[in-house]
Formats: structure tokens, C-alpha cells, sequence
């Protein structure tokens, strides 16, 4: 989960990336984190640049060789409905970005929140991560585009801005993640171009994090 997460979060962080901050709450905090850092540090590099050679053993030197710094907080009280919570704060040369994710029933890896906006998606496979105009007729024009490339919809997750949750994603715009099932990779990549097209939508990010 820990590297299913900094994977998705390093996709939708521009610039150079400077600080990561990891906080742990829950029963997580109240174990060894060493493995859990380093497999957040490793889906960040291999998320922001690909073929990192960073991996659960070397991902802290790495990042101190990259002059990148880490911090960690732990927290073992948690609110909520999830036992155990890893939040990512990456702090870039062009502003922030955050994601928290959790694991249910032992083995199901889910985003929880995205730039402080409650949304629950799975964090496997092929996710398409769209910043839209919270306006009418977005989520049926996404559908509508993803049908006609012929990219089958297996999970929808919707939420929405508002002034006291989130800083990075001003009022009146949302977020969307939506998990697809694609038979060729090269439908995918036509449906992005063509929703990057749709007035109302401000970004939008193909992320692959392969099967459970």
C-alpha cells in the first residue's frame, strides 16, 4: 500500500520534489516503519521518474543522496473508521501534494483522501486521476468518452472541494479517480488525450499500479 501510494501521489506532483512527509496513524504507529518509509519512497521515485533503482532497502539513501529530506510522524489515536492510516505530503518547487491510504480486509489497498479531499478507490491497476470544474454533465461526458475508446469502467470515485478541506484545490473544482479495465494500452492513452480535451476538465493523469 505504502508503495502503491507514493506511486499515485508522485504522478500528480510537479517540480522538483524537495521534502516527504510520511505520517503514520493508528496501529502502523506503534510498529517498525523502516520497510513502510522506504516502499513510499520507492513508489515516489518510480512514480515521478520510472526506471528508479530505488527500492524498500536503499530508498531513504537515496533520497538523502538527492538532497531530498524525510520526515516522519507517528500518531496512535485515530478518528475514523480505518485502524491504521499512511499519509504522503511531497513539497515540491511548485507548491504541495498530499494522499492518505489505508489497507481493508487484510489485502485491499485504498486511497482515502487526495489533496485533502475525501475520496475512497482502489489503489490497483489502471486509475485515471482527473481534476474537473464541478459542474454538470463532467462525470457523464467522462463516461461517455471512456465508452467510445472502448475502456470499461471497474470503479468511479468522486469528491469535491470545499473551504475547509482542501488548500491545493480551490472551490468549485473536483476530483475524480476511476479505475478501468483496458485490453490495449494504446485505448487508454487515446481516451486521456480526449478528455484533456473537455473544456471543463483541468488535468488529467494515467497512473498504472499493477495487480494485487
Amino acid at each position: 500500500m505504502a508503495e502503491r501510494l507514493g506511486q499515485f501521489l508522485a504522478h500528480a506532483t510537479p517540480g522538483n520534489l524537495e521534502n516527504i512527509k510520511i505520517s503514520y496513524t493508528g496501529r502502523i504507529a506503534s510498529g517498525k516503519t523502516d520497510l513502510i518509509r522506504n516502499a513510499a519512497i520507492a513508489g515516489i521515485f518510480s512514480g515521478a521518474d520510472g526506471g528508479s533503482t530505488a527500492n524498500r532497502i536503499n530508498a531513504a539513501a537515496i533520497a538523502a543522496e538527492r538532497g531530498i529530506r524525510i520526515q516522519e510522524d507517528k500518531k496512535e489515536f485515530t478518528i475514523g473508521g480505518a485502524g491504521s492510516v499512511l499519509k504522503i505530503v511531497l513539497h515540491s518547487s511548485q507548491g504541495d501534494a498530499s494522499a492518505s491510504a489505508t489497507v481493508l480486509h487484510g489485502n485491499s489497498p485504498r486511497l482515502l483522501s487526495y489533496d485533502g479531499i475525501d475520496i475512497e478507490a482502489p489503489l490497483h491497476g489502471t486509475l485515471v486521476a482527473i481534476r474537473n470544474h464541478d459542474v454538470p454533465g463532467v462525470v457523464g461526458r467522462i463516461g461517455t468518452i471512456l465508452g467510445e475508446h472502448s475502456v470499461n469502467i471497474a470503479n468511479f470515485a468522486l469528491g469535491r472541494a470545499n473551504s475547509t478541506q482542501s488548500h491545493r484545490v480551490p472551490q468549485g473544482q473536483a476530483l475524480a479517480v476511476v479505475q478501468i479495465d483496458v485490453s490495449k494500452a494504446a485505448s487508454a492513452t487515446a481516451a486521456v488525450e480526449a478528455l484533456r480535451k473537455v473544456e471543463a476538465i483541468a488535468s488529467v493523469r494515467l497512473i498504472e499500479l499493477g495487480k494485487l
